[in-house]
């Protein structure tokens, strides 16, 4: 080969190089690592579709509340909210959701959901909204989060959303379980963690102030402006 053929391949190498570290850096970016630090487990068709994608500019907001929530019992175990239902119900819930999602057929009017209505309220709810908010149940956690999500919808206002499943990741990493926002610019006004354990509240803190500190990081770096004054609790 010629000097002038070994320097066109070396020239086409090197553009092949470029090209695929763009590749690779697109694919990072997507995937939620890289350029961006927040990457969402569902895809939830109901919230605005703008807003799909988390980013550090949609914590500008002067204030954050930080929540917790739980089931039943869990107020008195010093949860902020609890939502009605037990540990048992839970446990059946994603039973019969699961059983629904497998194709097999599951009777609302007969067995434990003719002896137990708030099992077949909450069954209704989950059978309407799963597949739009994008949950697979993958744990049965996943059965109290979306329930909270619908019971919040009640009573914020119009001009809010919630959504949840959301992993964040640098030298801090986690999972948000509930996210509250405002439609028109996707800002976030409250972060939350739910948990099935009444038991779990210190675990539900300490997830949340890990996030804390990854935002403050975060703030101090390219948000200076930005102070988090929302009480942590």
């Amino acid at each position: 080969m010629n000097d002038s053929s070994s320097r066109l391949g070396s020239f086409g190498l090197s553009i092949l190089g470029v090209v695929m570290a763009g590749m690779l850096l697109s694919f990072s970016a997507h995937a939620g690592y890289g350029g961006h630090y927040f990457r969402s487990l569902r895809i939830d068709q109901t919230i605005p579709e703008k807003c799909l994608d988390l980013e550090l500019n949609h914590f500008e907001e002067d204030e954050i509340n930080y929540f917790t929530y739980s089931i039943e019992g869990g107020k008195r175990r010093g949860f902020d909210h609890e939502y009605p239902l037990d540990r048992g119900d839970a446990k059946d819930l994603w039973r019969y959701i699961k059983k629904h999602m497998m194709g097999k057929r599951v009777d609302v009017n007969v067995g434990d959901f003719r002896k137990n209505p708030s099992l077949k309220r909450d069954y209704l709810i989950l059978l309407a909204n799963y597949e739009a908010m994008g949950f697979d149940f993958g744990s049965e956690g996943e059965v109290l989060e979306l329930l909270v999500i619908k019971e919040l919808h009640k009573s914020l206002h119009e001009d809010l959303y919630v959504y949840g499943s959301v992993q964040y990741s640098d030298n801090i990493a986690g999972e948000l379980d509930l996210i509250i926002a405002k439609k028109s610019n996707c800002s976030v006004i409250g972060i939350g963690e739910a948990k099935l354990g009444i038991k779990s509240l210190g675990k539900a803190k300490k997830q949340l102030s890990r996030f804390h500190g990854f935002l403050r990081s975060h703030l101090r770096k390219g948000f200076q402006a930005l102070s988090i004054v929302g009480p942590l609790w």
